[in-house]
C-alpha cells in the first residue's frame, strides 16, 4: 500500500470510537459489512523518527477505499 501526503483526508468526530479493546473506524457508516474482516496495513518510519501505522481497505459494498494513519511521536521525554 503506497500512500502520498496529498491523499490525507479529514474525518468526522462520529467516525471514530475508542474502547478498551481498540479503535473502530466506522467508514462509510456505522458497522460496515466487513467490520470483522482483516484490513490492509503498513508501518512506515518517518524522517523525524516517528512511526506511522496505516490501516485501510477497499469496501466492496459501497465501492470506496479508506485509509487512516496513526502517528507516534518521534521522541518521548519522561520527567519525574
Amino acid at each position: 500500500m503506497s500512500i502520498a501526503r496529498s491523499e490525507y483526508h479529514l474525518f468526522q468526530e462520529d467516525d471514530i470510537f475508542v474502547t478498551n479493546q481498540g479503535i473502530e473506524w466506522n467508514i462509510p457508516h456505522h458497522h460496515r459489512v466487513s467490520t470483522f474482516m482483516p484490513v490492509d496495513y503498513e508501518l512506515t518510519e518517518n524522517s523525524d523518527g516517528s512511526k506511522t501505522i496505516w490501516v485501510g481497505e477497499y469496501e466492496k459494498r459501497h465501492g470506496t477505499r479508506w485509509i487512516v494513519g496513526l502517528t507516534t511521536a518521534g521522541t518521548v521525554k519522561i520527567q519525574g
